[in-house]
């Protein structure tokens, strides 16, 4: 085996120092030998393995969602998806609202650290597109895009949280306006995020998507322990608990997030369902339980699961 320095293996995949150890800490993406002084080394492989993850997070994929894939999965990856900002259409909802100019306005006004001009941006976008559009649209690729260059080196974190901080703001606004006015919902949703995983915007999100399909939804947050996620669902007599995960390693557990996940199943009993979003290569149908458990890889496949539920409703109904 050819073993290669931090130096040289950063030249040959393209990926700079800084970041190979962030992906290394943070998303397990190679995992080099060590010298008997603890010195890191890699193989010719590692290199090819990184210049493929490389050039797929330049194309607007996030590190988190591929970095444990597959040399076999990344390669059928490439090439088949174009730049985030490129990818996302420009039909607005309403008439010269366009969607990819927002982007690049956002993305400009956060270059500048311009914090009054986001805001603005933001709270005009939500005001103007449908809720849908605004989080499928904008906020998703929006987010991808600021990991990727956080990861890249070409935005800083303080700008990633800046955005954060501004848009959990106008996500919040969105949420409990449009929840604020169901009344006739017949299914209730409790959201939340494992304990050990603070990133929320997946189930912030989720939980819009939901209050604007008239379903009615409980936004409990992120980082909770599962015996508390399952009492706090059955308090809000809710029918159906979504997961959010990030993908990244829990905190509080070096075993991952089947454990947190059998724990929140013995807790919960049914007809009460259990759906987890962005679970990755995780099996559910390695558990046994008699909670019916549905993954949700996307926000967009969310959309039809809420639709189908208010149709049900509907139906009740009449």
């Amino acid at each position: 085996m050819v073993g290669l320095s931090v130096k040289a293996v950063a030249k040959l995949s393209g990926v700079s120092p800084h970041t190979l150890r962030a992906w290394e800490r943070r998303y397990l993406a190679v995992e080099p030998s060590r010298t008997k002084t603890g010195r890191r080394v890699y193989s010719v492989h590692d290199a090819e393995r990184l210049k493929l993850l490389m050039d797929l997070v330049k194309n607007g994929h996030s590190i988190g969602n591929i970095a444990k894939l597959p040399d076999a999965s990344l390669r059928s990856l490439t090439g088949t998806h174009h730049l985030v900002m490129e990818a996302v259409s420009s039909n607005a909802d309403t008439k010269n609202f366009s969607q990819g100019g927002l982007l690049t306005d956002l993305i400009d006004a956060l270059g500048r650290f311009d914090i009054e001009e986001i805001n603005k941006l933001l709270s005009d976008a939500r005001q103007n597109l449908s809720p849908r559009t605004f989080i499928v649209n904008i906020i998703a690729p929006m987010l991808t895009e600021i990991g990727g260059r956080v990861e890249r080196g070409s935005f800083s974190i303080a700008q990633e949280h800046a955005f954060s901080s501004l848009l959990r703001s106008q996500l919040g606004h969105l949420y409990f306006n449009l929840n604020s006015r169901i009344t006739d919902s017949k299914h209730t949703i409790a959201f939340a995020t494992p304990e050990g995983d603070i990133h929320e915007f997946g189930i912030l999100s989720s939980a819009v998507l939901a209050a604007d399909a008239g379903v009615r939804s409980f936004y409990i947050g992120p980082n909770l322990p599962a015996w508390e996620f399952a009492e706090a669902a059955r308090l809000l007599k809710a029918d159906i608990c979504i997961l959010g995960t990030s993908g990244l390693p829990l905190s509080n557990r070096k075993e991952g997030l089947g454990p947190y996940i059998q724990d929140l199943l013995s807790e919960m009993e049914a007809p009460m369902e259990l759906w987890v979003g962005g679970s990755g290569n995780f099996k559910m149908d390695t558990l046994k339980t008699s909670v019916l458990i549905q993954t949700i890889s996307t926000l967009e496949m969310l959309v039809p699961m809420l639709q189908r539920l208010k149709e049900t409703d509907l139906k009740s109904a009449g």
